[in-house]
């Protein structure tokens, strides 16, 4: 059996390995990561340029490929706090592993907070993978203009339903929590894949908006988090589900925590780092989240009075 020691662990995961012994299964293997399902929970095994989160364990960068590893979805695993066991042939160490968790920085000066959008927005534009929501930065009269050669008639479907349900979020915020909530609903599952645009776009709106609220520039309406989280699951599979249902109460990965601290307390080149080591031509996913995280601002700065 091959031996690993973890280089950290998310915190919300290691509080649920103290309490008890997990039995779960693989529900995915790729090069740098391997994601666990347990008793209704999803949690991540990775290399460090992935990225601490609160469920995920950090193993060396110096383990070879996960796909080498001889593990294969559905095979069972056992976690505790000590030891995490995959298929008798993996065994990862959690003793006196380093405890990771968020911490959200203030915002020191919230007149300058927005100075970085626009930057960033272009640069998005400019080399994000925009075949799933980066069009709806270019705003909505771009739809209306013909543009059939860059848009196809999916993506245009997608991008409106996106449109009229940011309108209702909107109102929501002002007006109505039953709103709020009932507008970002409808959007989880919004799109194709494994990861839809819908949900990639709310884990980045969700999780700044739960940043504002933190430093306390805004209060977010309420919402029962735990019937939130079943509709959730009902519209999506269920590893996106999870990620979503995690921004929804405020816990993000450490990269995007990086991005939106960065962004928003505007630190300029350690923002525009953030943003490149997010995105690339071939991942939409991370386009779509880094879409969500500027149209967030930029709601918030039509409705900040400061």
């Amino acid at each position: 059996m091959k031996e690993f020691i973890a280089k950290s662990i998310g915190d919300l995961l290691y509080a649920k390995l103290i309490r008890k012994e997990y039995i779960g299964r693989i529900y995915s293997v790729l090069p740098t990561e391997i994601k666990i399902e347990s008793e209704n929970m999803l949690y991540t095994i990775c290399k460090p340029k992935v990225g601490n989160g609160p469920f995920v364990i950090l193993v060396p960068s110096t383990v070879e490929d996960m796909t080498q590893w001889g593990v294969v979805v559905n095979a069972q695993i056992i976690a505790d706090k000590n030891r995490i066991i995959l298929n008798d042939s993996i065994r990862i160490s959690l003793n006196n592993t380093q405890i990771w968790s968020n911490k959200w920085i203030e915002i020191s000066n919230p007149k300058n907070m927005f100075k970085l959008l626009p930057q960033i927005k272009n640069l998005v534009l400019k080399e994000g993978n925009l075949k799933g929501l980066g069009f709806f930065l270019k705003g909505e009269e771009f739809l209306k203009m013909k543009n059939d050669q860059i848009i196809n008639y999916y993506q245009r479907i997608i991008l409106e339903q996106t449109f009229t349900l940011l309108k209702k979020i909107k109102i929501g915020l002002n007006y109505s929590s039953e709103l709020f909530w009932a507008g970002v609903l409808e959007m989880v599952g919004l799109g194709s894949g494994l990861n839809p645009s819908g949900d990639d776009f709310l884990i980045g709106f969700l999780l700044t908006f739960r940043y504002f609220e933190s430093v306390s520039l805004i209060k977010l309406p309420e919402i029962d988090i735990k019937i939130f989280s079943e509709e959730v699951k009902k519209s999506t599979n269920f590893a996106s589900a999870m990620f979503v249902i995690q921004a929804a109460k405020g816990s993000p990965f450490e990269l995007a925590s990086d991005l939106i601290q960065n962004l928003f307390c505007n630190k300029r080149i350690s923002t525009i780092l953030s943003t490149l080591r997010l995105i690339t031509r071939e991942n939409i996913t991370r386009t779509d989240f880094l879409v969500g995280v500027i149209t967030a601002g930029e709601i918030f700065q039509e409705m900040a009075s400061f």
